[in-house]
């Protein structure tokens, strides 16, 4: 079809140009799967988290917080299945805890 490349192939190789307006947007997909992505994300999150060693346990004290301000409000559908299975609780406490092991790893 494409010189026996698939079409994600295709899109990947070229650069999709999309105009708006006046303005020309270039925008290149990249499609990485494997280890070099995962170890780009491991690498960008542990530099995130080494400036910023408290903020996962602020952010799963947060979590904690709402799921109590989520078991007070009226039982709705959506509200009403976060309170009974209390996950942003659960969520909390796994974030804090991995904030407190990773940032003090780092």
């Amino acid at each position: 079809m494409l010189g026996g490349g698939s079409v994600l192939q295709y899109l990947c190789d070229k650069a999709i140009r999309m105009r708006i307006g006046h303005l020309a947007l270039r925008v290149t997909p990249s499609i990485r799967i494997g280890r070099e992505t995962m170890v780009e994300f491991l690498r960008t999150a542990s530099d995130f988290i080494a400036r910023r060693k408290g903020l996962p346990v602020l952010i799963g004290v947060g979590l904690v917080l709402l799921n109590l301000l989520i078991s007070l409000l009226p039982a709705w559908s959506v509200i009403a299945w976060l309170a009974r299975t209390d996950l942003l609780l659960q969520l909390g406490v796994i974030v804090g805890l991995l904030g407190i092991l990773i940032g003090d790893a780092v």
